[in-house]
Formats: C-alpha cells, sequence, structure tokens
C-alpha cells in the first residue's frame, strides 16, 4: 500500500505495477456498490422477494452483476405473472 499525498483527493491509495486507485475513485466505487446493496434490499422487501437479504448482501460485493441479475429474475418475472401473461407461473 502506497499513501503518497498530492494535491486535494488526487491521493494515491493502492499501487499494483501499472495501476494506481485514487482516493477519489475508492470512494465512488464504494458509494455505488453501497447504494446498490441498499437498493436491492429495499426493493426486494418492496416486491415481496423471499431472500432480498440475499440480494442486499450480493449487492454489496460486486457491481454491476448484482444490480443486472436482480432486474432480469426479480423484476422482469413480477412485471410477467402481474400481467397475466400466458406460460409464467408464480
Amino acid at each position: 500500500m502506497n499513501l503518497s499525498a498530492d494535491t486535494g483527493l488526487n491521493v494515491t491509495v493502492l499501487t499494483d505495477g501499472n495501476f494506481d486507485l485514487k482516493l477519489w475513485q475508492l470512494l465512488l466505487t464504494l458509494l455505488l456498490v453501497v447504494a446498490q446493496g441498499v437498493f436491492l434490499f429495499f426493493d426486494g422487501r418492496k416486491q415481496g422477494v423471499r431472500y432480498y437479504w440475499f440480494w442486499a448482501m450480493w449487492g454489496l460485493t460486486t457491481c454491476p452483476v448484482p444490480f443486472l441479475l436482480y432486474m432480469v429474475l426479480v423484476r422482469g418475472k413480477s412485471k410477467h405473472i402481474r400481467r397475466g401473461t400466458p406460460g409464467k407461473e408464480a
């Protein structure tokens, strides 16, 4: 871990060869992942998803795969059920 202070938010947090992770990049990533996890938790609970806590925990680990799969598997499925599309079961 290399902590070299430049100016403002341009602090290098992690250096690995050719890759430098700046503080602002780390904060933006953390904000995105936490926002995704919070959205998956509350929306899953509102939609009546059985394992809404699982989606939230998975959403806190990576981005954007949990969000995309949630939208396809949970939200897409619930829209077909509400519309009464033939061939789709509850």
